[in-house]
């Protein structure tokens, strides 16, 4: 293994795992996969990096890698083990498959037994059947024998399928027993179904049409020397044309379609049974194809495994449809709802927060290493950054200038102001997480005074007479006057997008009927469109383009009638109300980690009301009414952890408004990279 020093062979993922740019496993449409090792598992891992070329393509892999996220863990499934995003990619660590792809083990165990061969078909059936009987059923459309790995362990000298690389799945939102219908264009040519390739909405049955060609395929290798449906004959006549190309043609034009099975003397009758089960599944018309489940059932009893057989302890050796494994590779008997990654309840962040975080820390760490060697703040601001911060502020401070000043109007400590740091021990320990930490040290400063020797990101350090220096979080010291007095009776820290808010008090003024105080709009995208009506309507400035396309919630109306809006970027502008459509709210979206919401501006007594028997109430919280953050995590009983106004509280979720879905945040901050 390369030494993890060397950035240029090496790539550190969080704190134990490192991956070999030099050991590439394999190449797909959208990703490499590299070999690196798991440090704390102990165990080597494969790594798929997809590369981030825009805002949108960042977007999609998102929303990939949450469709990942959901798989519950299956014997014949690659297990997932974690994500990341790094080097403007996301990388989804998996469990390694020592012995390589499907046909490299054909190529080196050749040849391969019927019987060996039919156990692997049948737990191929076994991982597309799970995965079309979950609550939420997933449709592999890119099954192909690249996908089908094999793993031996010690214990068994046997190996496992393991289906992977998901990277064209989608997640169906119903029972596909209703037929839930999907039109994107995807997959592999070669195994790729009729109504695929006639860009028709097509079902599960895609996966059953691609398997039966594998199959057959397998079938066929011993005369081709690869996995592909093809005869000896075809194969030797170089016109390989999709199956389900010709077929679609066929069907078109009026014609029979091709029989692609061909029945031989020497076939025994289990083949014989395994030969007319391909042919159903390869039908020309996806209605025609059994489902995955019967396939799988019919496979079983090829195998000899007896309808009633009561489900193995081991994924090895035995019938692995119903036995999941863990991200650690040992068997459990858990319920479906069992997925790959730590819960919420344990970890603090989901996995939508995370990725987040890790994008915005990435962008801004590649900034500031830029300018470090000039600056001496922009380095300590460098490394604060990588100590940890919270996404919320992030996010407002993402858009550093050159000059790396705060936004003009916020509100902030300055370089010598007199501050007295709180007096509540238990207040400030909780508030010091990610803000510098707590060293027990600290107690003794508790209700000093000192002064701000400087101002870090989203932390405050101050020096105190003796000489000591302390980074603080903001809300746990007041600022002075002269006369030791508190500045305004009350701590000067609230974030930038707070302190704006409070300055106005016509915020439920209606714009020309259509918008008011909270209402969630999206920017139009033409440049310039906007640029044309923003004159008169507090004008054009080019750092504009990076809210264009984005949404934002309404935060005031000036006496103009113009709006200005709080963009979910961490920007705000003033806007033409022409350039802004409103965005209805949607009953059925569901609040998930990394999702932009708005804490909803109710009387305290009412938010003290929804609170009970969900998180309850605590000192403070009403200061969180009517403000924006970021989701950390989705909790049980309708419950979520929400960063707000540098706190992190657990909400019930009808006290929190949508206003973004992670991927519209994601699309947002790689704005600042691909979009100017």
């Amino acid at each position: 293994m390369a030494a993890a020093s060397d950035p240029e062979c090496s790539v550190q993922l969080g704190k134990y795992v490192y991956i070999n740019m030099f050991t590439k496993l394999g190449q797909g449409a959208f990703g490499v996969v590299y070999r690196g090792m798991d440090t704390k598992r102990n165990i080597d891992v494969a790594a798929k990096q997809l590369e981030i070329k825009d805002d949108k393509g960042g977007a999609d892999a998102m929303s990939e890698i949450k469709t990942l996220q959901k798989l519950p863990c299956h014997a014949n499934l690659v297990a997932l083990y974690d994500f990341h995003f790094f080097r403007s990619s996301f990388w989804v660590v998996m469990e390694f498959c020592n012995c390589g792809e499907l046909k490299k083990y054909f190529d080196d165990h050749k040849p391969v037994d019927q019987a060996t061969m039919m156990d692997f078909m049948r737990q191929t059936a076994a991982a597309v059947d799970f995965m079309h009987s979950l609550a939420e059923p997933v449709i592999h459309r890119d099954l192909k024998p690249g996908n089908i790995m094999l793993k031996q362990t010690s214990a068994d000298p046997k190996p496992v399928i393991k289906v992977t690389d998901f990277g064209l799945s989608k997640v169906a939102d119903v029972d596909l027993s209703k037929t839930f219908l999907m039109t994107t264009v995807a997959g592999t040519p070669c195994f790729m179904a009729p109504e695929q390739f006639a860009k028709e909405p097509y079902t599960a049955a895609v996966d059953v049409f691609a398997l039966g060609l594998i199959y057959l395929g397998m079938i066929y290798y011993e005369e081709i020397g690869d996995i592909l449906p093809f005869t000896k004959e075809t194969y030797s006549s170089g016109m390989l044309l999709p199956p389900g190309m010709i077929m679609l043609q066929s069907l078109k034009s009026g014609m029979l379609a091709p029989d692609l099975v061909q029945h031989k003397t020497a076939d025994d009758s289990v083949m014989t049974q395994l030969k007319e089960l391909i042919g159903q599944m390869i039908k020309v018309r996806a209605k025609d194809r059994p489902k995955s489940a019967l396939v799988h059932e019919k496979l079983r009893t090829m195998c000899g495994f007896s309808a009633d057989a009561s489900t193995p302890t081991t994924p090895h050796g035995g019938d692995t449809t119903d036995v999941k494994t863990t991200p650690g590779g040992a068997t459990s008997s858990s319920s479906s709802d069992s997925t790959n990654t730590t819960t919420s309840e344990e970890s603090g962040e989901d996995l939508g927060y995370q990725l987040l975080q890790q994008a915005v820390q990435q962008m801004m760490e590649e900034k500031l290493e830029e300018r470090k060697e000039k600056e001496k703040e922009s380095e300590d601001l460098l490394k604060q950054i990588r100590r940890g911060a919270p996404l919320l502020e992030l996010l407002m401070r993402q858009g550093l200038d050159e000059s790396s000043e705060e936004k003009e109007g916020e509100t902030k400590f300055k370089n010598g102001d007199r501050v007295r740091v709180t007096t509540d021990y238990a207040k400030a320990k909780e508030l010091q997480e990610n803000y510098g930490g707590w060293n027990e040290f600290m107690r003794s400063y508790l209700g000093k005074e000192g002064k701000v020797e400087r101002k870090i990101l989203h932390v405050v350090k101050v020096g105190f007479p003796d000489g000591q220096i302390w980074s603080f979080n903001p809300e746990l010291l007041t600022k002075l006057t002269e006369d030791g007095s508190a500045v305004g009776g009350t701590s000067p820290s609230e974030a930038a997008k707070e302190t704006k808010r409070d300055k106005n008090t016509s915020h439920d003024e209606i714009v020309r009927g259509l918008f008011k105080r909270f209402d969630v709009v999206q920017i139009a995208e033409e440049a310039e469109v906007v640029k044309l009506l923003q004159k008169g309507h507090g004008g054009w400035n080019e750092k504009m383009t990076l809210c264009l396309g984005i949404k934002g919630l309404i935060n005031r109306v000036d006496k103009d009638g113009d709006v200005f809006v709080e963009c979910i970027n961490g920007d705000d502008w003033t806007f033409n109300p022409e350039i802004l459509i409103k965005v209805e709210d949607d009953p059925n979206a569901e609040i998930e980690a990394g999702d932009f919401v708005l804490i909803k501006n109710v009387t305290k007594s009412e938010a003290q009301e929804l609170q009970r028997n969900h998180g309850e109430w605590a000192n403070g919280m009403e200061r969180s009414l009517g403000h924006t953050g970021i989701v950390k995590a989705v909790l049980k009983g309708d419950r979520v952890r929400v960063e707000v106004a540098r706190h992190v509280w657990i909400f019930n979720k009808k006290l929190v408004k949508l206003v973004a879905k992670s991927e519209e945040m994601l699309v947002a901050i790689l704005k600042r990279k691909f979009g100017m």
